[in-house]
């Protein structure tokens, strides 16, 4: 999960992954309210992903700092 309560107004979630080969994160669910975010491996390239989230307030544009990353290894 991403939190263990959900978002409430004006605050939001955003999560970033990170692929197998790739260098940087990038959006993965952006402006969520929901803890958990879930992930379909199928047809997904093997390896290791990662993922992080952070809060934000959609009213000010303020923003926590990133969790610690979280990995997943996708088999064949």
């Amino acid at each position: 999960g991403v939190a263990t309560a959900s978002a409430t107004a004006p605050f939001v979630y955003d999560v970033q992954i990170k692929k197998p080969t790739a260098a940087t994160f990038i959006n993965f669910k952006t402006g969520t309210v929901n803890p958990t975010v879930y992930f379909d491996s199928t047809g997904r390239a093997t390896g290791l992903y990662q993922f992080r989230a952070r809060l934000r307030n959609t009213s000010s544009g303020a923003v926590s700092g990133w969790s610690p990353p979280v990995s997943i290894t996708v088999t064949s």
